[in-house]
């Protein structure tokens, strides 16, 4: 429940920056979990918040932090959401650039996905695998050229 989540939590997932800035500058734990393992950062690139995201990588979180369900990692939203500027600060900072998420999912496949062309563009250039399946056995190409993203 909410109650159990904890303020950092709450406010991120709430999109409130002012009081994320709040908390964190008094201490709160960039690695606190809700339930599910979404942590703060989590929340601020699940709702395409970069200020705030940049902010919370400021306190040095666990950038390699997997949600409990669907192990999805900072690095996943970042590229799902088109945030190229935080996927790199994200690599910079030691981000695994091949982990998987549930469904066998990269960044590179997220962002492939969701058409996001700088962001894939990045990841290439960062030497993200280019010819990896997914569990659906569909290639990274198969699925740009399914979701009409031709230009990737």
């Amino acid at each position: 429940s909410e109650l159990h989540d904890g303020p950092l939590v709450i406010a991120a997932a709430k999109g409130h920056s002012d009081i994320v800035g709040l908390l964190l500058s008094t201490g709160a734990n960039t690695n606190a979990q809700q339930s599910g393992g979404w942590a703060p950062l989590h929340y601020a690139l699940l709702n395409k918040d970069e200020d705030m995201a940049v902010n919370i990588l400021d306190y040095q979180p666990d950038i390699n932090l997997p949600t409990r369900a669907g192990a999805v990692m900072p690095l996943h939203l970042a590229a799902t959401a088109g945030l190229t500027k935080v996927a790199t600060r994200l690599l910079d900072l030691g981000a695994d650039l091949e982990a998987i998420a549930g469904g066998g999912l990269t960044a590179l496949r997220l962002a492939v996905q969701d058409g996001n062309l700088e962001t894939v563009k990045m990841l290439v250039e960062r030497g993200a695998v280019v010819d990896s399946v997914g569990a659906d056995n569909y290639s990274v190409l198969e699925v740009a050229l399914a979701k009409g993203h031709v230009s990737i």
